[in-house]
């Protein structure tokens, strides 16, 4: 890790919440909330209560489990740190890889050919796939720790993660991969379901 700087929980929902907003799941209130999505301010209190309830809606079982004392951070990340990013720690994406795998693991496996299984969205994988070059991915992986040194897991970002580290794998290229990521760190974090350890 080379630089980091700290960022507040309100950024953080800013930003897990701009990621998420082309989901079918906000249809109905995208137009009225377009605006403080796509363009936040961070020091707007109602802003920030609306955008904590809509991103809470919707990642509830995620959000409930990560430790109320987490600190956020933007951290800076070499391309060999990003592929050690571990997957995350869910039903779907341990049932196809297994456990405790890394993007560069699983992006592996997957060039091998991956074993029969469900709960991945590997259409999603292959769109972004197919995106690297023509489009820009600006909104940053969301990653958890025990501290700003231990493993890192992935809590937003996975599909991202795994086609970047599949499209270096084949092409060899590196300059598509994310040179910063957000990533939220407590002691607690061992209690959380979602880390990979």
């Amino acid at each position: 890790m080379k630089n980091s700087r700290l960022i507040s929980a309100n950024s953080f929902v800013a930003d897990f919440l701009r990621s998420e907003w082309y989901k079918h799941f906000y249809d109905n209130v995208r137009s009225q909330f377009d605006e403080i999505v796509t363009n936040p301010d961070v020091n707007d209190a109602k802003q920030n209560y609306i955008r904590r309830h809509l991103l809470w809606r919707l990642r509830f079982p995620l959000l409930r489990e990560i430790p109320r004392d987490i600190e956020w951070q933007i951290i800076d990340v070499s391309n060999d740190e990003f592929a050690d990013l571990k997957i995350i720690r869910e039903s779907g994406w341990g049932k196809v890889f297994g456990p405790n795998k890394t993007l560069v693991q699983a992006a592996d496996m997957f060039v091998s050919g991956l074993p029969e299984g469900h709960g991945i969205n590997f259409d999603k994988v292959n769109e972004i796939r197919k995106s690297i070059g023509s489009l820009g991915f600006s909104n940053k992986l969301i990653c958890i720790a025990t501290d700003p040194d231990s493993p890192r897991t992935i809590i937003e970002g996975n599909h991202r993660g795994l086609a970047f580290q599949i499209h270096r794998i084949e092409s060899g290229a590196s300059d598509h991969l994310p040179k910063e990521i957000i990533l939220g760190t407590s002691k607690e974090m061992h209690h959380c379901t979602w880390l990979n350890p």
